[in-house]
Protein backbone atom coordinates (compact mmCIF):
# COMPACT_ATOMS: atom_id res chain seq x y z
CA UNK A 1 0.00 0.00 0.00
CA UNK A 2 1.56 3.71 -0.87
CA UNK A 3 0.35 5.09 2.69
CA UNK A 4 2.58 5.40 5.53
CA UNK A 5 6.35 5.42 5.42
CA UNK A 6 5.94 3.68 2.20
CA UNK A 7 4.25 6.53 0.37
CA UNK A 8 6.69 9.61 2.61
CA UNK A 9 9.52 7.48 1.02
CA UNK A 10 8.36 7.78 -2.18
CA UNK A 11 7.21 11.22 -1.55
CA UNK A 12 10.30 12.37 -0.97
CA UNK A 13 12.21 10.77 -2.93
CA UNK A 14 10.03 11.93 -5.88
CA UNK A 15 10.62 15.60 -4.43
CA UNK A 16 14.20 15.51 -3.70
CA UNK A 17 14.83 14.51 -7.61
CA UNK A 18 12.33 17.25 -8.81
CA UNK A 19 13.75 19.32 -7.04
CA UNK A 20 17.54 18.75 -7.89
CA UNK A 21 16.60 18.06 -11.68
CA UNK A 22 15.28 21.15 -10.87
CA UNK A 23 17.64 23.55 -10.19
CA UNK A 24 20.29 21.51 -12.73
CA UNK A 25 18.04 22.33 -15.58
CA UNK A 26 18.14 25.73 -14.40
CA UNK A 27 21.92 26.03 -14.43
CA UNK A 28 21.91 24.08 -17.67
CA UNK A 29 21.73 27.14 -20.28
CA UNK A 30 20.89 24.48 -22.94
CA UNK A 31 19.70 21.42 -20.65
CA UNK A 32 20.09 18.03 -22.52
CA UNK A 33 17.46 16.37 -23.91
CA UNK A 34 17.70 13.41 -21.67
CA UNK A 35 17.91 16.13 -18.29
CA UNK A 36 14.51 17.12 -19.80
CA UNK A 37 12.67 13.66 -19.91
CA UNK A 38 14.52 13.15 -15.87
CA UNK A 39 12.67 16.04 -15.02
CA UNK A 40 9.54 15.69 -16.62
CA UNK A 41 9.57 11.56 -14.92
CA UNK A 42 10.49 13.04 -11.56
CA UNK A 43 7.48 15.43 -11.56
CA UNK A 44 5.06 12.67 -13.14
CA UNK A 45 6.61 10.53 -10.72
CA UNK A 46 5.65 12.34 -7.87
CA UNK A 47 2.12 13.69 -9.29
CA UNK A 48 0.94 9.71 -9.72
CA UNK A 49 2.11 9.28 -5.88
CA UNK A 50 0.24 12.23 -4.91
CA UNK A 51 -2.57 11.39 -6.65
CA UNK A 52 -2.49 7.69 -4.80
CA UNK A 53 -2.79 9.65 -1.53
CA UNK A 54 -4.86 12.00 -1.97
CA UNK A 55 -7.33 9.37 -3.46
CA UNK A 56 -6.86 7.09 -0.39
CA UNK A 57 -7.40 10.59 2.30
CA UNK A 58 -10.35 11.36 0.44
CA UNK A 59 -11.71 8.31 -0.49
CA UNK A 60 -12.13 8.21 -3.95
CA UNK A 61 -12.66 4.89 -4.67
CA UNK A 62 -14.42 3.26 -7.72
CA UNK A 63 -13.15 -0.44 -7.60
CA UNK A 64 -13.44 -2.91 -5.55
CA UNK A 65 -10.22 -3.49 -4.98
CA UNK A 66 -9.36 0.52 -4.47
CA UNK A 67 -7.55 1.04 -1.16
CA UNK A 68 -8.84 4.02 0.66
CA UNK A 69 -9.24 5.25 4.14
CA UNK A 70 -13.20 4.28 4.62
CA UNK A 71 -12.28 0.68 3.97
CA UNK A 72 -9.82 -0.55 6.68
CA UNK A 73 -11.03 -4.55 6.77
CA UNK A 74 -8.66 -3.90 3.44
CA UNK A 75 -5.70 -2.03 5.04
CA UNK A 76 -5.68 -2.91 8.53
CA UNK A 77 -5.31 -6.50 10.19
CA UNK A 78 -7.33 -5.14 13.65
CA UNK A 79 -10.81 -3.38 13.25
CA UNK A 80 -10.41 0.30 12.98
CA UNK A 81 -12.65 2.71 14.14
CA UNK A 82 -13.64 5.27 11.30
CA UNK A 83 -13.91 8.39 13.66
CA UNK A 84 -10.23 8.09 14.27
CA UNK A 85 -9.87 8.92 10.65
CA UNK A 86 -12.14 11.60 10.28
CA UNK A 87 -9.41 14.32 11.09
CA UNK A 88 -7.28 12.88 8.83
CA UNK A 89 -9.93 12.67 5.58
CA UNK A 90 -10.67 16.58 6.60
CA UNK A 91 -7.07 17.66 6.03
CA UNK A 92 -6.33 15.40 3.37
CA UNK A 93 -9.40 17.10 1.62
CA UNK A 94 -8.10 20.92 2.52
CA UNK A 95 -5.06 19.59 1.03
CA UNK A 96 -6.83 18.68 -2.21
CA UNK A 97 -9.31 21.69 -1.99
CA UNK A 98 -5.55 23.70 -1.69
CA UNK A 99 -4.01 22.40 -4.72
CA UNK A 100 -7.00 22.37 -7.03
CA UNK A 101 -7.41 24.65 -10.02
CA UNK A 102 -10.27 25.12 -12.73
CA UNK A 103 -12.94 24.07 -9.89
CA UNK A 104 -11.64 20.85 -9.58
CA UNK A 105 -10.00 19.39 -6.75
CA UNK A 106 -6.19 18.62 -6.78
CA UNK A 107 -6.62 14.49 -7.12
CA UNK A 108 -8.92 15.68 -10.37
CA UNK A 109 -6.30 17.64 -11.94
CA UNK A 110 -3.59 15.41 -11.76
CA UNK A 111 -5.81 12.51 -13.05
CA UNK A 112 -6.40 14.83 -15.76
CA UNK A 113 -2.79 15.13 -16.74
CA UNK A 114 -1.42 11.95 -15.96
CA UNK A 115 -3.84 9.36 -16.20
CA UNK A 116 -4.91 9.25 -19.59
CA UNK A 117 -4.81 11.73 -22.65
CA UNK A 118 -6.60 14.88 -22.48
CA UNK A 119 -6.73 17.69 -24.40
CA UNK A 120 -6.10 19.36 -20.52
CA UNK A 121 -2.19 17.63 -21.22
CA UNK A 122 -1.79 20.05 -24.55
CA UNK A 123 0.03 23.33 -25.03
CA UNK A 124 0.94 25.46 -22.16
CA UNK A 125 2.97 24.53 -19.04
CA UNK A 126 1.84 23.75 -16.12
CA UNK A 127 2.54 24.82 -12.80
CA UNK A 128 2.61 21.70 -9.91
CA UNK A 129 3.24 23.52 -6.38
CA UNK A 130 5.41 20.21 -5.49
CA UNK A 131 7.23 21.74 -2.28
CA UNK A 132 3.75 22.91 -1.18
CA UNK A 133 2.01 19.56 -1.47
CA UNK A 134 4.28 17.34 -0.09
CA UNK A 135 4.68 20.15 2.70
CA UNK A 136 0.96 19.85 3.28
CA UNK A 137 0.57 15.95 2.87
CA UNK A 138 3.44 15.67 5.29
CA UNK A 139 1.84 15.86 8.37
CA UNK A 140 -0.61 13.71 7.35
CA UNK A 141 1.09 11.21 6.05
CA UNK A 142 2.32 10.88 9.66
CA UNK A 143 -0.46 11.02 11.45
CA UNK A 144 -1.37 7.94 9.57
CA UNK A 145 1.73 6.30 10.73
CA UNK A 146 1.68 7.41 14.20
CA UNK A 147 -2.06 6.12 14.85
CA UNK A 148 -2.49 2.94 11.98
CA UNK A 149 1.29 1.81 11.63
CA UNK A 150 1.55 -0.92 14.01
CA UNK A 151 -1.68 -2.37 12.34
CA UNK A 152 -1.22 -1.86 8.62
CA UNK A 153 -1.74 -5.27 6.43
CA UNK A 154 2.03 -4.65 5.44
CA UNK A 155 3.38 -4.53 8.80
CA UNK A 156 3.31 -8.28 9.59
CA UNK A 157 3.80 -11.47 7.89
CA UNK A 158 -0.17 -11.62 6.91
CA UNK A 159 -2.21 -12.03 3.86
CA UNK A 160 -3.57 -8.57 3.16
CA UNK A 161 -7.14 -8.15 3.72
CA UNK A 162 -9.40 -7.56 0.44
CA UNK A 163 -11.24 -8.36 -2.37
CA UNK A 164 -9.93 -12.05 -4.63
CA UNK A 165 -8.38 -11.58 -7.53
CA UNK A 166 -11.48 -11.65 -9.84
CA UNK A 167 -13.04 -9.52 -8.04
CA UNK A 168 -10.07 -6.78 -8.47
CA UNK A 169 -11.81 -5.14 -11.60
CA UNK A 170 -15.47 -5.11 -10.10
CA UNK A 171 -16.78 -1.70 -9.63
CA UNK A 172 -17.97 -1.05 -5.98
CA UNK A 173 -21.94 -1.79 -5.87
CA UNK A 174 -22.00 -4.48 -7.79
CA UNK A 175 -23.44 -7.82 -7.51
CA UNK A 176 -20.87 -9.38 -9.23
CA UNK A 177 -17.25 -9.29 -10.53
CA UNK A 178 -16.87 -8.09 -13.94
CA UNK A 179 -14.48 -10.54 -15.89
CA UNK A 180 -11.38 -8.24 -16.73
CA UNK A 181 -10.12 -7.64 -20.55
CA UNK A 182 -6.30 -9.22 -19.83
CA UNK A 183 -3.54 -7.28 -22.16
CA UNK A 184 -0.82 -8.81 -21.43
Amino acid sequence: MCTSVHGKIVLALDLELCLRNGKRKAHDEQPSDETKAEFYLCIEGFLLHMRNLLGFFTNQGTWVSDLIINRPDRWAIEDVDLAKCQGLINSAEAVNKKYGEHGKDCYKNISQHIQHCTTFRGPGARWWNIEGMFADLDPILQEFEHRFGGILAESRDVEKPGPKAKEDFSLVGTDSPTDPKRLF
